[in-house]
């Protein structure tokens, strides 16, 4: 009986989500910032069948709190492609200069899905963990473990940043020894001619490491793919 439920559950969320093929799903999330709330910004997820699109950007400012800290954000703007049939990954990562570099990468994220469930947004969602990347493991600024809460209520293997590949729509995405993360503030669907994916700039290839940490790992590299950029415009 109990497998006969699930099997008619499973039938009737892909009935549903199927019905909204004429749309696209769209998806808004607070970003927290690091410290403070001052600090946080709608960032925008949108999916259409198996591929999905996530647009971030972070504007360079300053922001106070009521004591008077200041905290700089830096400027941070990228977007991604992820193809949840083929697990592939697709980015542009936009350089302050306006350079944009480009990477791509088969999906290699491992979840660890608990049998903790809880309530978020109003969906029954499920807690997913995996070792987060913003940062890498050497670096003083690791984020340690990300956790992910995920509800099978919208079954898209999708989710905010560069976290993919589970069985449903990330609903809260957080992490061991920062604020920073992302809270879901909205779905919806929205006309197809209302957002048009953005085609990727493939021009200046890069390693995925490189449009993830950028300086950290091969500063040279990006310089001179600047430079070159650069000489290009004029």
């Amino acid at each position: 009986m109990k497998k006969l439920f699930i099997i008619l559950n499973i039938l009737f969320l892909s009935l549903t989500y199927a019905q909204e093929t004429d749309k696209l799903l769209k998806v808004t999330y607070v970003r927290r910032a690091l410290f403070m709330p001052e600090g946080d910004f709608d960032t925008f997820l949108y999916v259409d069948g198996t591929r999905s699109q996530f647009v971030f950007q972070q504007k360079e400012t300053t922001i106070k709190d009521d004591q008077g800290f200041g905290l700089k954000l830096n400027f941070l703007k990228y977007i991604n492609d992820y193809d949840s049939k083929n697990q592939i990954v697709e980015e542009n990562r936009e350089l302050k200069d306006g350079t944009i570099l480009y990477a791509t990468w088969k999906n290699d994220i491992v979840w660890e899905i608990t049998e903790e469930e809880s309530q978020m947004e109003g969906y029954k969602v499920r807690k997913a963990m995996t070792d987060s990347f913003d940062f890498s493991k050497e670096d003083p600024n690791y984020n340690g473990k990300a956790t992910a809460w995920f509800t099978t209520d919208i079954p898209v293997q999708a989710g905010p940043g560069r976290y993919f590949g589970l069985p449903g729509l990330i609903v809260d995405l957080s992490f061991d020894t920062t604020r920073k993360g992302y809270t879901l503030k909205k779905v919806e669907y929205i006309p197809k001619d209302k957002y048009h994916f953005v085609p990727l700039d493939k021009e200046n290839l890069v390693e995925k490491e490189d449009v993830v940490y950028y300086f950290h790992k091969n500063p040279k590299k990006i310089k001179e793919i600047q430079k070159a950029a650069k000489k290009k415009k004029k």
